[in-house]
């Protein structure tokens, strides 16, 4: 197997977005998904991503798989808190900072919650196409 010896840049940026709030409590990617990022044509680098409620939320957790074209495997699981917007306080999101979370092409990035939540998450991908 020849070893790659030269070293591969990100060249143009990519961010994918999505906001979840419908209830999917299965762990298979199967159910209700929303699709945060897709890796380009030469694949893609994941360095950052932000998740942040929108509005009143109760409790649940959030799940982002990866999805090869043929199989879902769940990448990470988030606790969300309940949040109740108003406007003297501001709702704290999370962010995730993968290691070297490097996607081949044709794959996604896809997102769930547990429970229903009425206003939803906003979860942006923040990443670079080779």
């Amino acid at each position: 197997m020849v070893a790659n010896t030269s070293p591969r840049f990100p060249l143009s940026p990519n961010i994918g977005s999505g906001i979840v709030s419908a209830a999917n409590a299965n762990y298979d990617g199967t159910g209700t998904i929303v699709t945060i990022f897709s890796a380009g044509a030469s694949g893609s680098k994941v360095n950052e991503i932000v998740i942040r409620p929108i509005g009143s939320n109760a409790a649940s957790v959030l799940r982002i798989f990866l999805f090869t074209g043929s199989v879902y495997r769940l990448l990470k699981e988030f606790d969300l808190p309940a949040t109740n917007a108003i406007q003297t306080a501001q709702l704290l999101g999370q962010n995730w900072y993968p290691d070297n979370l490097i996607l081949p092409p044709s794959h996604t990035l896809v997102a769930s919650v547990g429970t229903v939540i009425a206003a939803g998450v906003a979860v942006t991908v923040l990443g670079a196409d080779y």
